[in-house]
């Protein structure tokens, strides 16, 4: 399914989505930025997609920040900053429109 945006073609609902999702886990050494990288399934995307991150925390205030780096169509690494040094999950959305 697709979602055709106004001014588009109706023929962009034929259109294949092009979306990728998980979580990645970041081994966290506290106060200093940390990172784990992700692949993309081969062939998912043409260009490089929009891709949205959030980090997995018990602790509000902990992460002081979750970024995406190196982004391509292949994938992307993740960098996290955490006061402490608990393992932290990442959660992604990447999507191609």
């Amino acid at each position: 399914m697709r979602i055709v945006r106004t001014g588009e073609p109706a023929d962009a609902a034929t259109s294949l989505v092009r979306i990728a999702s998980g979580n990645v886990v970041v081994n966290v050494t506290a106060n200093t930025v940390s990172s784990a990288s992700v692949s993309f399934p081969p062939g998912r995307f043409t260009a490089t997609p929009t891709i949205i991150a959030t980090a997995t925390s018990g602790a509000p205030g902990e992460v002081r920040e979750v970024c995406v780096t190196n982004p391509s169509a292949t994938g992307c690494t993740f960098s996290l900053l955490r006061t402490n040094g608990v393992n932290t999950g990442v959660n992604y959305i990447a999507y191609q429109g």
